[in-house]
């Protein structure tokens, strides 16, 4: 009788011991989604997806805006090259210098590179299609910061043109590339709310574009 009752208390502290056994499971944290310290991937917020993390923008890819005078002391005197032309030039960027011409009403700009090569802009032609039209005061360089050195990449100018017979004046922003390949007029951006940041996005992007006819 004792040993069946020994018996029975084996078993029922065996069963027991069974049912108490903790159950294996993941360990805690594996699908957390935290990345581990060397990933370079990151959950994107906006779809929730994973994708590589942007790299970082340094000064040598930043775009940066830099102003000249069109007019004033700091260009020469104005100097005239027939009865109804003249033209004076201003300093610009980083050797660079801007002409400024008006050819019977009309102004235009003509980039010269730092090694004196000339590139005319022919406004009459790519902004105003022959219409009166005239320069702004300033001219807005786009540059780019490579190698440590600032780099003139495009430069925007403001174009007013009289179109019509009642001397209202329209405004348009001229934009040009400046690459070794060459230089000229890429865009006519209208007179927009937003039109001197369309000019800007679209100097920033004008290195491949081609040149507006008349250049």
């Amino acid at each position: 009788m004792r040993t069946k009752i020994m018996a029975s208390v084996f078993a029922v502290v065996f069963i027991a011991s069974l049912n108490c056994t903790p159950k294996t499971g993941p360990t805690q944290g594996a699908n957390s989604g935290a990345s581990n310290s060397g990933s370079a991937a990151h959950s994107d917020p906006a779809s929730g997806s994973t994708a590589q993390a942007s790299p970082t923008v340094t000064t040598s890819s930043a775009i940066k805006s830099v102003y000249t005078d069109l007019n004033g002391k700091v260009c020469s005197a104005e100097r005239t090259t027939s009865e109804v032309s003249s033209e004076r030039t201003c300093p610009g960027l980083e050797g660079f210098k801007l002409i400024v011409q008006n050819d019977d009403e009309r102004d235009s700009i003509t980039i010269i590179t730092p090694d004196g090569r000339k590139h005319p802009l022919n406004f009459f032609q790519t902004i105003s299609d022959g219409h009166f039209c005239s320069v702004g005061n300033k001219a807005e360089w786009r540059v780019a910061t490579r190698n440590g050195k600032d780099v003139p990449i495009a430069l925007i100018a403001r174009v007013d043109v009289q179109a019509g017979d009642d001397n209202k004046l329209t405004s348009y922003l001229s934009v040009s590339k400046i690459t070794e390949q060459g230089i000229c007029v890429t865009d006519r951006i209208n007179p927009v709310a937003n039109a001197n940041e369309k000019a800007r996005q679209a100097a920033d992007s004008s290195a491949n574009k081609p040149c507006l006819k008349g250049n």
